[in-house]
């Protein structure tokens, strides 16, 4: 039985190192979602470890340090880049030699490192910090 489990869990890492890094980066998030949100005893491991490495920070702090960087405006240029590159596919497709190769740059060149490169969460600009004299 053992033997069994050891050529499953090899044949499957296997798999794995052939994997391009994309994919491998993509299943490192689906795996973190995971991990992080449906069993909830890992979010108090993760804010006891937070508390941990960073006891200056007060909770809200900590809170906000940690979170999912990407938010609505993200997901609207991505869904934008994937639009446009199945359009260039498409052209691909039905022989067009100089607008597919635009689409498919404009796709993956430009929109998608722009998508994950905007800031959709504004950070606070350390106004809880300052205070005034009067």
């Amino acid at each position: 039985m053992e033997a069994i489990g050891f050529y499953l869990f090899y044949g499957i890492t296997w798999i794995i190192t052939l994997l391009p890094l994309r994919v491998l980066y993509i299943l490192s998030d689906l795996l973190y979602l995971f991990t992080y949100y449906f069993p909830g005893y890992r979010r108090k491991v993760v804010s006891l470890n937070l508390k941990n490495a960073f006891p200056e920070k007060n909770e809200k702090e900590q809170n906000n340090q940690f979170r999912w960087p990407f938010g609505p405006r993200n997901y609207m240029v991505f869904a934008l880049a994937i639009v446009i590159i199945i359009i260039g596919y498409i052209s691909l497709g039905q022989g067009s030699i100089t607008l597919a190769p635009v689409l498919l740059v404009l796709g993956y060149c430009v929109l998608i490192p722009v998508s994950l490169i905007i800031k959709s969460h504004p950070r606070a600009s350390g106004s809880s910090d300052q205070t005034t004299e009067s």
